[in-house]
């Protein structure tokens, strides 16, 4: 759903502005169409100061419609990122297509946190953490319109 969409997009820009602010480097993959007909996106991770620009505009031109399973997103990462890095997935509907792909990469030495939004967050979180995925609930406060903050949470 559209809200949903929107409520993804604004969560991902607001913990890469929290990365950064650290001088931590962050990219993005996102497997939605995109504003100009491109199915995804992929931006390297980066610690520069122009990161948070270019993972915004990626944002901006996400438009609300699927073109890839997460399932077949999550198969370019190693291709794209090293064992070892940091992958944090967000995502508000039912997890159990992709999480096999998640608990992989994590045996593969990639450090995986799954953030579980929507109205069934907890119900995924736990899903996730029983096959062996770290995951947590996350919400924007109030909304993604007026949001001040990401909470996390379990």
């Amino acid at each position: 759903d559209d809200d949903q969409v929107e409520a993804l997009c604004v969560a991902a820009a607001s913990l890469a502005r929290r990365m950064l602010r650290t001088d931590t480097a962050c990219g993005l993959l996102v497997g939605a169409q995109l504003a100009g007909g491109r199915r995804w996106a992929y931006l390297p991770p980066s610690a520069a100061a122009s990161q948070l620009g270019r993972i915004e505009d990626i944002l901006a031109r996400v438009q609300p419609i699927l073109s890839l399973p997460f399932d077949r997103l999550l198969s370019v990462v190693p291709k794209r990122l090293a064992p070892g890095g940091t992958i944090v997935s967000m995502g508000a509907r039912d997890p159990e297509p992709y999480t096999d792909r998640l608990r992989r990469l994590s045996r593969s030495g990639y450090a995986v946190t799954h953030l579980t939004f929507g109205p069934d967050r907890e119900l995924h979180r736990s899903q996730m953490a029983a096959l062996g995925v770290q995951a947590r609930v996350a919400e924007l406060d109030p909304n993604w319109r007026e949001a001040d903050a990401l909470v996390l949470a379990g």
